[in-house]
């Protein structure tokens, strides 16, 4: 009879705000796993380019010196 029962029931704009929260959560996780990626990638690279460069030995110490 259009009695809504208040602890029970959500409108709308509940659910979707909730939705909303949770894809934002998920996107910035996403952006988090992505950033330590790209950072490991970076390392990665650094450290062939290193090696490249300078031979196995004094990259290992050049890199030793940056990073840790």
């Amino acid at each position: 009879d259009g009695i809504r029962y208040v602890e029970r029931s959500r409108g709308l704009g509940d659910v979707y705000k909730r939705q909303i929260i949770i894809v934002l959560a998920r996107f910035y996780l996403l952006i988090t796993v992505l950033k330590a990626l790209i950072g490991i990638i970076q390392v990665r690279v650094a450290r062939e380019i290193l090696f490249m460069k300078f031979g196995q030995k004094e990259s290992i110490n050049y890199f030793t010196k940056i990073y840790l």
